[in-house]
């Protein structure tokens, strides 16, 4: 790894010099003050119920899942405590791109 200190990265590989824990105590407070203010973080765990309901869904109508969602796997495995608020936005999209019939606009990334 380079010499990137004063990073949260090079925090979460171990490093614990003064402005590596800076970075990191900067980090936490951003991401403190977001949830505060109502911010939905991606990287969040919820509960796996919706999207083991959308995962049949879309299984039903034989979907290349892991495929559209650019899994190097061939499968989506679901954690038994939880999913991240990325991945149900993803299962979400999938579904109102094959359930609903809705095409995405051109500009309409993938989450």
């Amino acid at each position: 790894m380079p010499d990137d200190h004063g990073t949260r990265r090079r925090y979460r590989h171990g490093c614990r010099c003064t402005r590596c824990r800076a970075a990191n105590a900067d980090a936490q407070a951003k991401r403190r003050h977001a949830h505060r203010h109502g911010a939905t973080l991606l990287g969040a765990v919820v509960k796996a119920t919706e999207a083991r309901r959308r995962l049949q869904q879309l299984q039903a109508e034989q979907v290349p899942i892991a495929q559209r969602l650019g899994l190097k796997c061939g499968r989506l495995r679901l954690h038994p405590d939880g999913v991240t608020v990325r991945r149900l936005l993803q299962l979400r999209w999938l579904c109102r791109e094959y359930l609903v019939g809705e095409p995405l606009e051109p500009n309409e990334q993938n989450p």
